[in-house]
């Protein structure tokens, strides 16, 4: 069997804003089996390149991520180099498609993939600088794939280790001497005044994290450029590197440390730590768990513990901390449970479990974290429901419930929440009910339910909901009705409805929506008429309704009420 690999490529500057993605590429990524995604810092620039990415996603295509030049954790949580780019798509692209492809490069940053930066070291383990002669390399491929570039990166990279060079030379000196030195010009002015202002001295120098042998060459080519008695001491994770500098006469291994051992170094016995503002582990793979003496840290005010994969649990003793205010666990997937003295973080502001795929509950306790505004569950697959006592966040003002896959509903005590503004869910593919006291939320400015596929049905609640502004239901695929309530949310501007495929009609009394601008009905493949009230938006703009062919609207002239007459849309008008 042969299998085929498709490589379809597209300027982007052709695509007119607002403008589909190509029908070819759509065609491509629904025959494919495996998707490579090259995920740049430019990526989430492009618009195309952000659907392309939803359209595989939702055809549940293998997708295979490449990180080029860019960190996994900033694809998940689109942080810088993204951030940027997703708020001019907030400007110029609808709250639907945003949240759409913001769940698309959640989804991409959390799987396992690739980081390439190994053409570079490749070109520069040709080019072996440290061998001298004279050597031509030849750079080759076909056009746009970054011949240009790499050559520019190896330039810079070149350059810049000469600069470091002269700079590492003048810092040596000046740090001795403290005269002001004439500045180096070049290494090899800088290796001969080293010899020259230290011939005869006895120096002690440590030579912290070398990581090229002309460094070495540089500071300490030789020991007859210093005088007796004198001791240098280099660290480096390159062993190859002391054996290449004949001068080095021992080395020593430094074993890795377990988990207990490595904080024990930094905080058992040590009072000077105590007054410890911030503490960061992260990727510390091999820590299990920290030990209990952490809870001596009682200034701290943030603890990261970011993509550490081995971590089961925390120890008690976190209870004692506090003064904390932000606690991250990002990336923690063994991490099972929560201890229950986390009830006595009450300043804490901010707490991330994203990615902690294998946390099943979040303990009762947390009803005393009153101050906490911000709570991202993202990613907790294994995660079963919020605890009850979750109505007590009162602090909250934004959740994000994103791929809780194994999360059926939300507590009923949400409706405490009364300062919440913003709820988002998404891809919660096991969510099947709202909970009827979410009408209870009555400062709740925007609510976004996307790719929520067992979700038939919303609280008749919800239209106690007077504050709402934007109400956003994407790809809720078994959802066949609006609550006829809905008509009492008068503040309402936005109402996404696109890709509900089972939606069969909307509430007759939609038209009491008077401030709604925004109506989007694309794809709502079953819906085959608009209530006849709907005569009485005036300000309204229905976007993207193309296949919603069959449409009747009874009583009322279309083309009075949609400012659009270049929507391909077939009316009939009875």
């Amino acid at each position: 069997m042969q299998e085929s690999i498709h490589s379809l490529m597209m300027n982007d500057e052709k695509m007119k804003s607002g403008e589909k993605i190509d029908k070819r590429l759509l065609e491509v990524i629904k025959e494919s089996r495996y998707c490579v995604v090259i995920l740049s810092k430019g990526y989430a620039d492009s618009k195309s390149c952000l659907m392309e990415l939803a359209t595989m996603f939702e055809h549940k295509k293998e997708i295979i991520p490449i990180f080029y030049h860019v960190e996994p954790s900033d694809v998940l949580h689109q942080r810088d180099p993204f951030e940027m780019a997703f708020k001019n798509h907030q400007v110029s692209s609808s709250s639907a498609d945003v949240d759409e492809w913001r769940t698309a490069m959640t989804k991409v940053g959390q799987l396992k993939g690739f980081t390439i930066s190994h053409q570079v070291e490749e070109v520069m383990e040709l080019l072996s600088i440290e061998e001298g002669g004279i050597k031509m390399v030849g750079i080759y491929g076909m056009g746009g794939v970054g011949k240009t570039t790499l050559a520019k990166e190896i330039h810079n990279r070149l350059q810049d280790r000469k600069d470091g060079l002269r700079k590492l030379q003048d810092e040596f000196i000046s740090e001795v001497f403290k005269d002001g030195s004439k500045k180096i010009r070049n290494p090899n002015e800088g290796s001969a005044e080293i010899k020259r202002r230290f011939l005869g001295k006895r120096v002690l120098a440590v030579l912290d994290d070398v990581d090229h042998g002309d460094q070495l060459k540089a500071l300490a080519g030789g020991c007859g450029w210093f005088g007796e008695g004198t001791r240098i001491l280099i660290t480096t994770r390159d062993v190859q590197l002391l054996d290449a500098h004949r001068h080095v006469a021992k080395k020593y291994q430094v074993h890795e440390l377990n988990s207990t051992e490595s904080l024990l170094l930094h905080i058992k016995e040590k009072e000077n730590l105590t007054r410890l503002r911030s503490l960061d582990t992260s990727h510390c793979e091999c820590l299990s768990a920290p030990p209990n003496s952490m809870g001596k840290l009682t200034w701290l005010k943030r603890l990261k513990l970011e993509n550490c994969e081995s971590l089961l649990a925390l120890p008690d003793s976190i209870g004692n901390l506090t003064e904390l205010e932000e606690l991250v666990l990002f990336e923690c997937t063994s991490l099972s449970t929560l201890p229950d003295s986390i009830e006595n973080l009450t300043r804490l502001k901010d707490l991330n479990v994203c990615g902690c795929e294998s946390l099943s509950a979040l303990p009762d306790s947390i009803e005393n974290l009153t101050r906490l505004r911000m709570l991202n569950p993202a990613g907790c697959k294994s995660l079963l429901a919020l605890p009850d006592s979750f109505g007590n966040l009162t602090g909250l003002r934004r959740l994000d419930v994103l791929v809780c896959e194994s999360l059926s509903t939300l507590p009923y005590s949400i409706e405490r929440l009364s300062l919440l503004e913003e709820l988002q869910i998404g891809s919660c593919t096991s969510l099947s009910t709202l909970p009827h006291s979410i009408g209870n939320l009555t400062g709740l400015k925007k609510l976004h339910v996307y790719v929520c596929g067992c979700l038939s049905a919303l609280p008749n609640s919800l239209g106690r909901l007077t504050a709402l502004q934007e109400v956003i239901l994407t790809k809720c695929r078994s959802l066949s009705m609006l609550p006829d309530p809905i008509e009492n949310l008068i503040g309402l501007k936005s109402l996404h409805l696109s890709n509900c495929t089972s939606l069969k009609a909307l509430p007759d009394l939609v038209g009491n929506l008077s401030e709604l601008e925004e109506l989007v009905l694309r794809k709502c493949t079953s819906l085959p008429t608009l209530p006849e009230s709907i005569g009485n938006l005036t300000g309204l703009c229905i976007d993207q309704c193309k296949f919603c062919i069959d449409w009747h609207v009874k009583g009322t002239l279309i083309s009075s009420i949609f400012p659009f007459p270049d929507h391909p849309i077939a009316w009939h008008l009875m």
